[in-house]
């Protein structure tokens, strides 16, 4: 009954899903620094993305075969129905703080400067001022023109998990029959702990007509990238926009990560070693991808996956069946279904990608008239697409030593995903492009890159050329709208989802487990504590380790 108990209360909780910041504000600080973070990381890692895609917390085979791996797929159980449950509470935290950082950089420095545009040479007041190295225009995000800041990122991971595992052999119905029901509890923090520097914070009001039409000067609106980015709010006739913000607070989700299940046979069972196969199902009952803001925290797998797993085992020695040495193996492969994920897509502009997802572009009527709107250009990004993996892989190996009511374990996993793939799922019936996706295609002769350019009277009809301009330089100016080429303005074909997808990625992780077992009539209690240190590939995941207790139960 205990464990019943138990049962019901997991999964009320499961349902308990929310997102929430640490705190009700998600208030920009300009001076907090958590972690000193220097350029010294691995060479060549993904940079200018959008989206992070971690390793899911359910995808554990190490915590499924810690402790409960000698009561599973046992010789002479012809005729019983037996079995192990077991409950694991864990926590786990990434370590590679400034590799991870670089995901999110529009520099593989993992640095970004936001400063003037590279091209610009005019140094009066309020206008762009030219810096070489400037990876984004301060102005683009709401700053002054010769505004000067760095922008560094520290990402953290941590996840609390409660794993419930089950697994009964069915001999009575089939000689070597099992199956196996597998559920975790995910409480997922993610922090993105952006550290910024000002150098310089620049005049307090836009040149006349530089984002307004009217005579007015209009006031500068932030003063710090971090607030800037945080809002995306409007000032002049900038328009605000509700995706791709920055979080300046870790954001958490709880939900029930997924249900794994398998129906498996055991074709070889002998007294010393067994192999078998099964049908390995996962129901994905975690959170998708959401544009809203950078490094949203997933909890738990959002794809339905379908594949195999293998189980093996052999004793290499034994001592009067006080002692024995037993080596396990025990892997899980699957596809992963494409499924529906808002995610925020970029912008091939000037042979570059990274930070033109935030790109401010102008808005012109059919007639080649700017209409008084300039767009940001996340507010037309956060696409509804369908994104999968054609395979997973989650491999261990453990050697295992018992010695009567004492055990110790020792082993080492590896884990890869291929890369996301994606297909476009587009209904352009909603007006609000982060929750409901495909909002805002790009039109033919509409949407022309901003730049330094001003809107003003005299200027109103002048943008930047695609070509040889983006987020951080403003090259071919394009002085009338409507005479202009249609292959100057940002179209549709222009969209490029590669910064929002996640390339192939594998890990390696060692872990180990000591356990006592208990003495029962007819059941074998047990409990435990286990650990794993884990280190990936470059910045594709995470690093991180993990701590564990674990409690079980054999029938």
């Amino acid at each position: 009954m205990k464990w019943k108990i138990l049962l019901l209360y997991a999964f009320f909780a499961a349902n308990f899903n929310f997102i929430q910041a640490d705190c009700s504000d998600d208030t920009c600080e300009t001076t907090d620094c958590n972690d000193s973070c220097d350029d010294a990381c691995t060479n060549d890692p993904q940079f200018g993305k959008t989206f992070f895609h971690a390793r899911e917390a359910n995808q554990n085979t190490p915590l499924r075969m810690m402790g409960n791996a000698s009561y599973m797929h046992i010789f002479g159980k012809e005729c019983e129905i037996y079995g192990v449950f077991s409950a694991a509470i864990g926590y786990e935290r990434s370590t590679n703080h400034c590799n991870l950082g670089k995901v999110f950089s529009f520099d593989s420095s993992g640095t970004t400067l936001f400063a003037g545009d590279r091209t610009t040479t005019n140094t009066s007041s309020n206008v762009d001022v030219g810096v070489a190295d400037s990876n984004a225009r301060a102005t683009d995000f709401g700053m002054s023109g010769t505004h000067a800041e760095t922008l560094k990122f520290s990402p953290t991971i941590s996840k609390v998990i409660i794993d419930f595992d089950l697994f009964v052999g069915l001999d009575e119905c089939i000689s070597g029959l099992w199956a196996r029901v597998s559920a975790p509890i995910i409480h997922a923090r993610y922090d993105l702990d952006p550290c910024s520097s000002v150098t310089f914070t620049g005049g307090s009001y836009y040149a006349a007509g530089f984002v307004d039409t009217g005579s007015n000067t209009v006031a500068v609106p932030y003063t710090d990238v971090k607030t800037a980015w945080n809002k995306l709010g409007t000032f002049g006739d900038v328009e605000s926009s509700s995706c791709g913000k920055l979080p300046c607070s870790s954001k958490r989700k709880t939900t029930l990560g997924a249900v794994s299940l398998d129906l498996g046979y055991d074709f070889v069972r002998c007294e010393d070693y067994a192999l078998g196969i099964s049908l390995h199902g996962v129901i994905p009952t975690g959170n998708a991808p959401r544009a809203t803001v950078l490094f949203a925290p997933i909890a738990g797998t959002y794809n339905w996956q379908l594949g195999g797993s293998f189980n093996a085992h052999w004793t290499a020695w034994c001592c009067d069946d006080e002692q024995r040495f037993t080596l396990y193996a025990y892997g899980v492969m699957t596809h992963m279904f494409k499924d529906r994920h808002i995610r925020l897509l970029g912008l091939t502009l000037g042979n570059e990608t990274p930070g033109n997802s935030w790109i401010l572009l102008k808005k012109f009527d059919g007639a080649g008239v700017y209409d008084g709107s300039i767009v940001r250009a996340s507010s037309l990004l956060g696409r509804n697409i369908k994104v999968g993996n054609n395979f997973m892989s989650d491999i261990s190996i453990m050697a295992e030593y018992k010695c009567r009511c004492f055990n110790i374990s020792l082993g080492y996993n590896f884990w890869y995903r291929s890369k996301d793939k994606y297909s476009i799922k587009c209904q352009d019936k909603n007006s609000d492009g982060c929750r409901n996706g495909c909002y805002g295609a790009f039109t033919a002769d509409t949407y022309g890159i901003k730049g330094i350019s001003a809107v003003g009277t005299t200027a109103n009809a002048q943008f930047y050329s695609k070509e040889d301009s983006n987020i951080h330089t403003s090259g071919t100016l394009i002085s009338n709208a409507a005479t202009a080429d249609s292959s100057t303005f940002v179209l549709e074909s222009d969209v490029n989802p590669c910064v929002a997808l996640a390339p192939s990625a594998y890990s390696n992780k060692i872990f180990g487990f000591i356990g006592y077992t208990g003495q029962g009539i007819d059941y074998e209690p047990y409990f435990g504590i286990g650990g794993m240190y884990e280190w990936a590939q470059q910045n594709r995941a995470a690093n991180q380790y993990g701590i564990y207790v674990k409690v079980g139960v054999s029938f």
